[in-house]
């Protein structure tokens, strides 16, 4: 988790200063999509199914921006870059864990099912 919270502000001076050369969160900066995936299975089964749906998920969410991933976008200094992302980041995690909530509570074994 420390080292997360320390990407994630290097993730914001890099992003700052890659957006000088290559201008407002271009497409060339991706510190940014790592960071939101690591957060997207923060605390979850390092299995496949997980990791997969929650690079989808997050995925999905980084396109769409719910609130308030779409007013974080516009903040300056790599603020945007990573915020955004963090917020699509969070917003996957959360809805990958109530799903996992809601397998385990209808006793599904999780632990015995190998996709899972």
């Amino acid at each position: 988790m420390g080292f997360l919270l320390f990407f994630f502000f290097f993730g914001v001076f890099i992003s700052n200063e890659a957006e000088k050369i290559y201008g407002h969160d271009s497409r060339k900066i991706v510190i940014d999509e790592v960071a939101g995936c690591w957060v997207s299975i923060l605390f979850l089964p390092q299995k496949t199914f997980w990791i997969i749906t929650g690079f989808l998920l997050f995925r999905l969410l980084d396109i769409v921006k719910p609130f308030p991933a779409r007013w974080a976008e516009k903040l300056n200094k790599g603020w945007g870059v990573m915020t955004d992302d963090l917020i699509a980041g969070l917003y996957t995690n959360i809805i990958l864990q109530v799903t996992r909530l809601i397998l385990w509570k209808q006793h599904l074994s999780l632990s015995a099912m190998k996709f899972f």
